[in-house]
């Protein structure tokens, strides 16, 4: 135990010696506010020197403080002025961001109605020609052989210089592969 106390102790010591300078000047600071720490009752803690160091110490920090805060309120303007003009140029961006969005939803709006414009048309002429092929097989009759044969006997003695379009529900006759 007595050996483990002296490597401690050198331990100690060595931080000290490390520390001084720092632990100097917080004791020069801590003086003014806590003057009666019994440290300051010893070597060199009482000494005139120390006094003189921690009134020099208490003014330099002062002088420091009022200097920050001095920059601090100079500052304050600077960083008004750079958040405003912040805040103009993202709502500049934001405002051109939903411009662009409300033509391009517009431009949606007007591609669908025209689809859907386009398809009702289709729709009703779709309907509408076939309301017209049931009411053609309703008004007329069904071709008898006899008359189906005629008809396409006297299509095949005339002869044909164009070729007949498909009809529209129709696939366009294509030739077979070789």
């Amino acid at each position: 135990p007595v050996h483990q106390r002296d490597l401690a102790l050198d331990g100690f010591l060595k931080l000290l010696l490390n520390l001084h300078c720092i632990l100097l000047q917080d004791l020069a600071v801590m003086h003014a506010t806590h003057p009666n720490f019994p440290i300051y009752q010893f070597a060199p803690f009482n000494s005139p020197e120390f006094l003189r160091f921690a009134e020099e110490s208490q003014m330099t920090l002062a002088q420091a403080e009022e200097e920050a805060r001095m920059q601090l309120q100079e500052l304050v303007p600077d960083i008004v002025i750079w958040v405003k003009g912040f805040i103009e140029s993202e709502t500049a961006h934001n405002c051109s961001c939903q411009a662009e969005m409300q033509r391009e939803i517009q431009d949606a709006c007007s591609a669908l109605h025209t689809v859907t414009q386009t398809l009702t048309v289709n729709l009703a002429l779709k309907q509408k020609r076939n309301v017209d092929v049931r009411n053609l097989s309703a008004a007329q009759p069904l071709p008898t052989t006899g008359t189906l044969s005629k008809s396409l006997k006297r299509r095949q003695m005339q002869p044909s210089t164009t070729v007949p379009e498909p009809h529209e529900d129709e696939q366009p006759a294509t030739s077979p592969p070789p």
